[in-house]
């Protein structure tokens, strides 16, 4: 069918010219020569659109393709989860082998920067919308000096402020230490959020949790650091604290973990 394109091309137009040609000959009356030439047009069309149907040509809105080889024409196909109302599957065990030697790193470096003073917690930090994730850190050094400084600015600084200044990770001296390392990843939640490519966003907040979970448990095995309390957590979020004790269950030996659940007693 392909080889034989031209000629039924050709035919189809032909037929039409003499068909028209011929009714201008025999018919008289204007209107009616009118009337022919419509028709014949219509027939033309449906000839063109039948002999179109069958040449094997493909157009769709991603990829142009020959009728013959099929060769796909540069820069004409666009992959299915780059396409506009499809939605992409997050690779995320991708995800998680990114955070874990960005988790990895941002830790090494933290451990040079406070040299010996007590790290005595470790968190991974992300809100509601699952748009970003960073690290967080304190010492009791740093902890014991922002103490101080409040006692002396604030005679009314209480035991519950201290326990915010000691857990809320905002407050801590290391907040969003290497973000940078972080970045790349950020890029990549960044715009499943906004691409629109999220169906749920609670399943996805709870699957970017458990890969939190996972790169701090990595840490946890391949690093020494008996005396470091992990947990993580969300900023600004109702939910924070659940996710607080759920992860740190996980993550903590027993007596760090007494402690931990004894924060705002």
């Amino acid at each position: 069918m392909d080889e034989l394109q031209p000629f039924w091309w050709a035919l189809a137009a032909v037929a039409i010219w003499l068909n028209y040609d011929h009714s201008r000959a025999l018919i008289a009356n204007d209107v009616l020569r009118s009337m022919v030439a419509t028709v014949l047009l219509i027939t033309g069309s449906v000839l063109a659109i039948m002999v179109y149907a069958g040449s094997g040509l493909s157009l769709d809105a991603w990829t142009l393709t020959a009728p013959h080889d099929q060769a796909t024409i540069p820069g004409a196909a666009v992959a299915d989860d780059a396409k506009p109302g499809r939605k992409a599957n997050m690779d995320w065990d991708d995800i998680a082998e990114q955070l874990e030697q960005a988790v990895l790193s941002a830790f090494d470096d933290l451990a040079i920067a406070v040299e010996e003073r007590c790290l005595y917690a470790l968190a991974l930090v992300t809100e509601d919308g699952a748009m970003g994730v960073g690290i967080a850190a304190n010492t009791e050094e740093a902890v014991q000096e922002r103490f101080e400084a409040e006692l002396q600015e604030n005679a009314d600084f209480s035991p519950q402020d201290g326990a915010w200044l000691r857990w809320s990770v905002g407050e801590w001296e290391h907040e969003g230490w290497r973000d940078d390392l972080f970045a790349a990843v950020n890029r990549r939640l960044t715009a499943e959020i906004v691409g629109g490519r999220i169906d749920n966003i609670d399943t996805h907040l709870a699957r970017l949790v458990e890969v939190l979970t996972t790169a701090l448990t990595r840490l946890r095995e391949k690093r020494e650091m008996e005396s470091t309390i992990l947990f993580v957590t969300l900023t600004d979020s109702d939910e924070a604290e659940v996710i607080e004790n759920a992860s740190a269950q996980r993550l903590n030996p027993p007596a760090l973990l007494d402690l931990f659940h004894a924060r705002y007693a």
